[in-house]
């Protein structure tokens, strides 16, 4: 999902990456490399791994599970390969962090966060909240764009790449049942 985002976006990667970058003349090529954010998306909870106990039917989370779950993206990020690209370790420290500031580890805000962090927090948001748990269900796709677009957590997210990923992400798909406000059923045949 964080590449599909990352390729819909480009131009504004490019615009991103160079306007937070010391170097301003930061050169287009590199600024659209989405190799680090594809890499950061893929290890962001490498260090919960190590805590898959958690996630056994009837765990009751401890004191010391929260810290860790808490700190996993420092733990995350301090086991990256210095041979990889630095923004890896980045996005993987920084990916829980809230648009509004609300996130963890270190509450940053807003444009202060590197373009492929808000991409990654948008990604895994959307796919922890529409996936299967023991301990909860899965909401659906029209739900959690809601919630994320204009519900409680809209703030939550840069609301440019909300906008293109609530785009890309189709609530219904093609074949999918609605029941419309005048009672009558539609079937989704196209987008």
């Amino acid at each position: 999902l964080s590449m599909v985002l990352g390729s819909a976006v480009r131009d504004y990667v490019v615009h991103e990456r160079q306007r937070l970058t010391a170097a301003s003349n930061l050169s287009p090529a590199v600024a659209i490399d989405l190799m680090p954010l594809g890499l950061g998306a893929m290890f962001s909870d490498l260090a919960m791994y190590s805590m898959e106990h958690i996630l056994e039917p009837g765990y009751e989370l401890t004191a010391e599970d929260r810290k860790k779950i808490f700190e996993h993206p420092n733990a995350g990020a301090d086991m990256i390969p210095e041979s990889l690209p630095p923004a890896v370790k980045m996005i993987v420290r920084t990916h829980h962090e809230n648009y509004d500031g609300t996130g963890y580890p270190h509450q940053r805000a807003g444009a202060s966060l590197h373009v492929f962090t808000r991409i990654v927090r948008i990604c895994d948001a959307f796919d922890a909240a529409t996936s299967e748990k023991y301990y909860k269900g899965a909401k659906s796709t029209a739900r959690v764009l809601w919630e994320m677009t204009a519900g409680p957590f809209r703030k939550c997210y840069d609301p440019i790449l909300m906008k293109v990923f609530s785009g890309i992400i189709q609530p219904f798909p093609i074949g999918a049942k609605l029941r419309l406000a005048d009672g009558r059923i539609a079937v989704v045949v196209k987008y």
